[in-house]
């Protein structure tokens, strides 16, 4: 079963609300007005990983697109300066040079830093000359940078291969 003892009540209230609005139900609790998808993804990633998969594949049968939309909030490219190492490693070994140096140049210097830690020193040296002769890049083209590295991650994640947010079951 689920351990929710660190979602606040209220936030149960809203996931109830939203969940029946797309079930077709009418909600028991009073409308409230979330801050969207972000909101979501916040509590289905304090949910045990099992449940939060069930919540989303529920949602994903009646509205795709917004099932979508709250996974893609649930991990996003800053949250890869949580992964250790190792992981972090694993997922840029899968990623085009080029699409790293574009990552990292629009990242947290920490995050970039921790990034760049994880490859070969010659590695790490040539993306880092790859960002200087970059010069100003566009942010669209960071971002579809980031989402490549985001994409990859979440297919390893899914294979197994390494474990992306969201809390872990806990095992006695």
């Amino acid at each position: 079963s689920a351990r929710l003892q660190s979602v606040p009540a209220e936030a149960i209230e809203d996931l109830a609300a939203i969940l029946s609005l797309y079930s077709g139900r009418r909600a028991e609790a009073p409308q409230v007005k979330l801050g969207g998808r972000n909101d979501v993804a916040r509590i289905v990633n304090n949910l045990s990983r099992p449940l939060g998969e069930k919540l989303l594949r529920s949602l994903r049968k009646k509205d795709r697109l917004l099932a979508d939309a709250i996974e893609e909030e649930m991990f996003v490219f800053e949250d890869l300066g949580q992964l250790d190492t190792k992981a972090l490693g694993a997922i840029l070994r899968n990623v085009d040079a080029d699409k790293i140096a574009l990552a990292v140049k629009g990242a947290s210097k920490v995050l970039g830093d921790k990034m760049l830690g994880t490859l070969s020193a010659r590695a790490a040296e040539t993306i880092r000359d790859d960002m200087a002769d970059m010069g100003a890049v566009k942010r669209t083209d960071v971002e579809e940078a980031q989402k490549a590295v985001i994409a990859i991650a979440r297919q390893m994640a899914a294979s197994g291969e390494i474990t992306l947010g969201g809390k872990s079951d806990d095992y006695v």
